[in-house]
């Protein structure tokens, strides 16, 4: 058995909806496979910043499956048993079916998956999302000099027969027992927040700046043209040329 350890690391994602993106807290693809209260697939943000009786929406990764369940359903007259079905009146592919079978892995051949049916799905990302990231490590335990002591000093209690037995106590809990630490790796989190790049006040600020620059140089460009029309006429009704 292996002593294993999962580190997790809060990441909270803001992205900005139109006109800057397309993300939204309210979208719901039609017939969504994922139940309300039990879904592997839903973005918990809304769950835990909001009013917990909110309807959690899906995250990128649902919508992409429950497309793909839904063009199974459409294609094949069966669903996928990988994935949820939208109501009860449908049903799984077969195993003892070829011709489900052979539809199925048809129509997985040719899409590749549910990872690329992005373009033929209506899917959007949250704007408020939690993501987790993980660190993982594995040691080898128990180890050669762990000694297993529980209830009141006795030696390896679980199990009767090798109680008195240290080494096979050891090996027993080496190779039935899982030891797994599950925490996260700092007490803090990291917001990721998506601002605009160029904004409406930038866009009138660089207008109204070329505006005066251009009307600035209008005025100057005409009044040099009036001085050049009046030394001109002063030229011409004044100035005589020398013979």
């Amino acid at each position: 058995m292996t002593f294993r350890e999962i580190l997790l690391f809060q990441k909270v994602l803001h992205r900005m909806d139109a006109p800057y993106g397309s993300c939204s807290d309210t979208f719901r693809p039609e017939r969504y496979i994922y139940e309300e209260h039990y879904s592997p697939e839903v973005c918990f943000a809304d769950y835990l910043f909001s009013n917990r009786e909110r309807v959690l929406n899906p995250s990128i990764q649902g919508c992409h499956r429950n497309c793909f369940q839904l063009k199974v359903l459409d294609e094949c007259g069966c669903g996928d048993p990988r994935f949820p079905l939208p109501s009860d009146e449908k049903r799984y592919c077969s195993a003892k079916s070829v011709a489900d079978r052979q539809c199925l892995s048809n129509l997985t051949s040719a899409s590749g998956g549910y990872h690329h049916l992005q373009l033929e799905c209506d899917c959007r990302q949250p704007c408020t999302e939690n993501v987790f990231e993980t660190a993982y490590s594995a040691a080898a335990w128990p180890s050669v000099n762990f000694k297993i002591v529980l209830f009141a000093g006795v030696d390896c209690p679980a199990v009767l027969d090798i109680f008195n037995d240290t080494e096979a106590c050891t090996e027993y809990y080496r190779v039935n027992t899982a030891y797994i630490e599950i925490y996260y790796e700092q007490l803090n989190f990291e917001t990721l927040r998506e601002t605009a790049g160029y904004t409406m006040v930038n866009l009138f600020s660089d207008f109204g700046g070329n505006i005066g620059l251009w009307i600035g140089f209008s005025v100057i460009t005409i009044c040099e043209i009036i001085e050049l029309i009046f030394e001109i006429g002063y030229y011409l009704l004044y100035i005589k040329p020398v013979r």
